[in-house]
């Protein structure tokens, strides 16, 4: 299996092999004699590497200061990143704002390297790099703009590991499908990082997780490459479980028999996993899986649970049990018009219906 080869340079590291951060500052290596030759003013160059510092420390105060003093607010520090580049990396709001209402363009780049994607692989609070994700959005930066290798924001948040930042792109415009020029979409990423979290996200926004990168491998087939075994197993099972519970006579969950004499079935709790995640992951309750996985809970199962059988396998937080038994009763009691299924994505209907449980 080849390799994805991530062409993203987070944190400033789009450096041209230079091992150095933006945060070190503009580089004026020319000597003193040699910057007055050619017309340099030192003047100007300390103030760019005040900016520099400023912006570093979130020092908004000195910021505005060189603003007025007249520092452009597009100028080039090292990597030649700008100054909104640098404040967005650093998730400082603050200063992107003072930047942006100052005239700062949120689709500059480096080369193809954007404003936004900078915001998107900022190294801090996921809640932090939202406020500046939605900043940059309001103020028209483009989420579909590809890298060099045709990587976009929303692939490389996928890697990262923002699924709040996902739902935001994705919110804007953003493609979730587009691939980039090896065949990977962000679900593939997701599925080489391990990123169980996103995946989830990704299926819940539509992601079609048949698309094959050019070597033909599938989102399963790179989590199993990479041993991501809870990956794998929701990449191959989501949605068949939603699929085998509407029959082709439209039958209800209602319909579904409630035996519980036999035991689980081991095939049917691999089958079913990725659906069970789903659920859990929709009701905020991811933390019980591993619970239901040791347990053997399979959809058939869960649908005819009570709050007994659910203390019975180690749910005894209230406030759990009542969220599973509201899903349950939803799911038991829908009728689905079948045709209308067919023309709908089987995972969105469902998480519609698990959103609306969950507010």
């Amino acid at each position: 299996m080849a390799s994805h080869v991530v062409s993203a340079f987070p944190a400033g590291y789009e450096s041209d092999g230079s091992n150095d951060e933006w945060d070190i500052g503009y580089s004026f290596k020319k000597k003193t004699s040699e910057n007055k030759a050619s017309g340099v003013d030192e003047v100007v160059e300390n103030d760019v590497s005040r900016l520099k510092q400023a912006i570093s420390k979130a020092d908004i105060q000195t910021v505005e200061q060189l603003l007025d003093k007249g520092v452009d607010v597009e100028t080039r520090l090292a990597f030649e990143w700008t100054p909104l580049m640098c404040a967005v990396n650093l998730a400082n709001h603050d200063i992107a704002k003072l930047l942006l209402d100052r005239g700062a363009s949120a689709n500059s780049s480096k080369g193809q390297y954007t404003v936004l994607m900078a915001g998107c692989t900022a190294s801090t609070s996921e809640d932090a790099i939202v406020r500046c994700v939605e900043l940059l959005l309001s103020r028209h930066a483009d989420p579909n703009t590809g890298d060099r290798s045709g990587m976009s924001c929303l692939m490389q948040a996928a890697i990262a590991g923002y699924s709040k930042v996902i739902n935001l792109l994705v919110s804007h415009g953003a493609h979730v499908n587009v691939q980039d020029s090896n065949g990977y979409t962000a679900l593939a990423l997701a599925a080489q990082y391990g990123r169980v979290e996103v995946a989830l996200k990704l299926l819940q926004l539509g992601a079609d997780k048949t698309l094959r990168t050019n070597d033909g491998e599938t989102p399963a087939d790179i989590a199993l490459a990479y041993k991501h075994t809870r990956l794998t197993q929701i990449l191959n099972a989501s949605g068949q479980g939603f699929n085998q519970l509407f029959n082709a006579e439209g039958e209800s969950f209602s319909k579904i028999p409630k035996d519980k004499s036999d035991g689980p079935d081991s095939k049917e709790c691999l089958t079913k996993l990725g659906d069970l995640e789903l659920l859990l992951h929709g009701l905020k309750l991811e933390y019980l899986a591993e619970i239901m996985i040791e347990n053997g809970v399979t959809w058939s199962s869960l649908l005819t649970m009570e709050r007994e059988d659910l203390q019975k396998v180690g749910i005894t937080d209230p406030e759990d049990q009542k969220k599973l038994l509201q899903a349950i009763q939803e799911m038991v009691l829908e009728q689905v018009d079948m045709d209308n299924f067919k023309e709908l994505n089987a995972d969105s209907r469902v998480w519609a219906a698990l959103q609306r449980l969950a507010e």
